[in-house]
């Protein structure tokens, strides 16, 4: 990846000819580097950036007393936050060992978990994909593959236009 900042105008080789540009804002969760980077993503020409993430099945749930969540599916875990009674928060994976539910966390971008012994819900809980509390809980891009049109070879050897930037996120 190029961590060089340049401005697209100096890159362009033939005036005449339409590009497609995109730009991704995403956080990055790299090995060996500071959780949750902000990077921004430019990618122009001839490339393709897919989502490799699966769509997991969800349901709304909602509480019927106070909903406590937390950080791990056990009452004596520690206490992300506390809810209302009829608070409906987004569930995404049922605990392997049952009685617990993972959670999206209402505004912020954690999971938790909350038992089963204080929500109810139209949804089937049973659709929801059976998770343990190290099964990674991954957003659209997270996993991504990158194509391009052309190969490393052509590239070095043409003036054909494919591009990819990561800029650091400096906002």
């Amino acid at each position: 990846m190029d961590f060089k900042v340049g401005r697209i105008g100096e890159l362009i080789v033939d005036t005449n000819d339409e590009y497609a540009v995109a730009l991704m804002q995403l956080q990055l969760s790299l090995i060996n580097t500071q959780p949750g980077r902000n990077v921004s993503v430019i990618a122009f020409g001839d490339v393709t950036l897919t989502n490799q993430v699966p769509v997991r099945p969800t349901i709304l749930i909602e509480s019927t007393g106070l909903l406590t969540l937390r950080t791990l599916p056990d009452i004596e875990a520690d206490m992300i936050e506390q809810y209302p009674l009829r608070t409906t928060v987004t569930a995404n994976g049922l605990y392997s060992d049952g009685g617990w539910l993972r959670v999206e966390v209402p505004d912020t971008s954690e999971i938790g978990w909350v038992s089963l012994d204080i929500i109810t819900t139209n949804g089937d809980i049973n659709s929801l994909n059976i998770v343990d509390v190290d099964t990674p809980f991954l957003r659209p891009f997270q996993l991504m593959s990158l194509s391009t049109g052309i190969t490393i070879h052509e590239a070095a050897n043409a003036h054909n236009f494919t591009h990819l930037k990561v800029l650091p996120h400096v906002w």
